[in-house]
Protein backbone atom coordinates (compact mmCIF):
# COMPACT_ATOMS: atom_id res chain seq x y z
CA UNK A 1 0.00 0.00 0.00
CA UNK A 2 1.55 3.50 -1.02
CA UNK A 3 0.43 6.55 0.70
CA UNK A 4 -0.56 10.00 -0.59
CA UNK A 5 0.15 13.46 0.48
CA UNK A 6 -2.31 16.11 -0.37
CA UNK A 7 -2.14 19.83 0.07
CA UNK A 8 -4.16 22.81 -1.18
CA UNK A 9 -3.09 26.87 -1.09
CA UNK A 10 -5.17 29.85 -1.98
CA UNK A 11 -3.34 32.24 -4.12
CA UNK A 12 -3.73 35.68 -4.77
CA UNK A 13 -2.78 35.51 -8.48
CA UNK A 14 -4.51 34.44 -11.73
CA UNK A 15 -4.36 30.35 -12.68
CA UNK A 16 -2.47 32.28 -15.80
CA UNK A 17 0.56 33.53 -13.68
CA UNK A 18 0.67 30.43 -11.30
CA UNK A 19 0.97 28.29 -14.28
CA UNK A 20 3.92 30.87 -15.34
CA UNK A 21 5.60 30.25 -12.05
CA UNK A 22 5.24 26.77 -11.92
CA UNK A 23 6.14 25.81 -15.59
CA UNK A 24 9.09 28.29 -16.52
CA UNK A 25 12.47 28.75 -15.36
CA UNK A 26 11.06 31.07 -12.82
CA UNK A 27 10.55 28.14 -10.87
CA UNK A 28 14.23 28.47 -9.48
CA UNK A 29 13.17 31.56 -7.89
CA UNK A 30 11.47 30.45 -5.84
CA UNK A 31 11.13 26.59 -4.98
CA UNK A 32 14.05 26.38 -3.18
CA UNK A 33 15.58 28.37 -0.49
CA UNK A 34 17.97 31.17 -2.67
CA UNK A 35 20.95 29.76 -0.81
CA UNK A 36 20.03 26.49 -2.83
CA UNK A 37 21.29 28.13 -6.13
CA UNK A 38 18.40 26.27 -7.66
CA UNK A 39 18.02 25.24 -11.34
CA UNK A 40 15.66 24.11 -13.55
CA UNK A 41 14.77 22.87 -16.74
CA UNK A 42 11.36 22.60 -17.83
CA UNK A 43 9.00 21.17 -20.83
CA UNK A 44 5.55 21.33 -20.30
CA UNK A 45 4.49 19.51 -22.71
CA UNK A 46 3.47 15.57 -22.04
CA UNK A 47 7.05 13.77 -22.01
CA UNK A 48 8.54 16.77 -21.32
CA UNK A 49 11.91 17.05 -18.69
CA UNK A 50 11.07 18.77 -15.40
CA UNK A 51 14.02 18.90 -13.51
CA UNK A 52 14.95 20.57 -10.25
CA UNK A 53 18.64 20.86 -9.02
CA UNK A 54 20.92 22.39 -6.99
CA UNK A 55 24.48 21.64 -6.99
CA UNK A 56 25.59 23.36 -3.56
CA UNK A 57 23.45 20.75 -1.68
CA UNK A 58 23.76 18.20 -4.24
CA UNK A 59 20.16 17.18 -4.94
CA UNK A 60 18.13 17.08 -7.80
CA UNK A 61 14.92 16.10 -8.85
CA UNK A 62 14.66 14.77 -12.16
CA UNK A 63 10.50 14.16 -13.75
CA UNK A 64 9.01 13.53 -16.90
CA UNK A 65 5.57 15.48 -17.90
CA UNK A 66 2.73 13.06 -18.06
CA UNK A 67 0.03 15.44 -18.28
CA UNK A 68 0.27 19.45 -19.07
CA UNK A 69 -3.22 21.43 -19.23
CA UNK A 70 -2.47 25.25 -19.53
CA UNK A 71 -3.16 27.27 -16.28
CA UNK A 72 -4.74 23.69 -15.09
CA UNK A 73 -3.25 20.68 -14.67
CA UNK A 74 0.75 19.79 -14.65
CA UNK A 75 1.14 15.48 -13.80
CA UNK A 76 4.33 14.67 -13.29
CA UNK A 77 6.35 10.99 -13.11
CA UNK A 78 8.61 11.94 -10.36
CA UNK A 79 11.88 10.82 -8.68
CA UNK A 80 15.02 12.00 -6.72
CA UNK A 81 18.10 11.65 -8.90
CA UNK A 82 20.25 8.64 -7.90
CA UNK A 83 17.12 7.00 -6.64
CA UNK A 84 15.15 4.06 -8.33
CA UNK A 85 11.42 5.04 -5.98
CA UNK A 86 9.21 6.88 -8.82
CA UNK A 87 5.60 8.77 -7.50
CA UNK A 88 3.46 11.11 -9.67
CA UNK A 89 2.88 14.83 -8.27
CA UNK A 90 -0.38 16.54 -9.95
CA UNK A 91 -0.97 20.24 -9.62
CA UNK A 92 -4.29 21.46 -10.17
CA UNK A 93 -5.23 25.15 -10.76
CA UNK A 94 -9.20 26.40 -10.41
CA UNK A 95 -9.75 29.92 -10.70
CA UNK A 96 -11.25 31.35 -7.14
CA UNK A 97 -12.01 34.18 -4.86
CA UNK A 98 -8.52 34.67 -4.33
CA UNK A 99 -7.45 33.93 -7.26
CA UNK A 100 -6.49 30.61 -7.70
CA UNK A 101 -7.06 27.54 -5.45
CA UNK A 102 -4.32 25.30 -5.90
CA UNK A 103 -4.32 21.27 -4.98
CA UNK A 104 -0.78 19.29 -5.18
CA UNK A 105 -1.11 15.68 -4.46
CA UNK A 106 2.16 13.64 -4.36
CA UNK A 107 0.94 10.04 -4.82
CA UNK A 108 2.93 6.61 -4.46
CA UNK A 109 4.90 7.25 -1.47
CA UNK A 110 6.59 3.83 -0.30
CA UNK A 111 5.29 4.50 3.42
CA UNK A 112 4.48 7.27 6.14
CA UNK A 113 7.91 8.27 6.44
CA UNK A 114 8.35 8.92 2.89
CA UNK A 115 4.92 11.01 2.54
CA UNK A 116 5.56 12.86 5.77
CA UNK A 117 9.00 13.94 3.98
CA UNK A 118 7.46 15.43 1.04
CA UNK A 119 4.72 16.93 2.94
CA UNK A 120 7.29 19.07 4.64
CA UNK A 121 9.53 19.41 1.26
CA UNK A 122 6.20 20.85 -0.38
CA UNK A 123 4.77 22.94 2.70
CA UNK A 124 8.01 24.53 2.57
CA UNK A 125 8.04 24.79 -1.66
CA UNK A 126 4.52 26.31 -1.22
CA UNK A 127 4.94 28.49 1.43
CA UNK A 128 7.55 30.47 -0.73
CA UNK A 129 5.59 30.96 -3.57
CA UNK A 130 2.69 33.32 -2.53
CA UNK A 131 5.16 36.12 -1.73
CA UNK A 132 7.26 35.44 -4.81
CA UNK A 133 4.13 35.86 -7.23
CA UNK A 134 3.41 39.54 -4.90
CA UNK A 135 7.11 40.02 -5.99
CA UNK A 136 6.31 39.63 -9.11
CA UNK A 137 2.79 40.52 -9.77
CA UNK A 138 2.51 41.36 -13.77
Amino acid sequence: MTVDVTLTRDLGATPARVWAALTTTELAEWFWPERFETVVVVDPVPGGMFSVSSEPVGMAVDARVLSAVPCRELVLDWGWRGEDARTTVAVSLEPSSAGTALTLTHAGNADEEAAENHRAGWESCLDRLPAHLERTAR
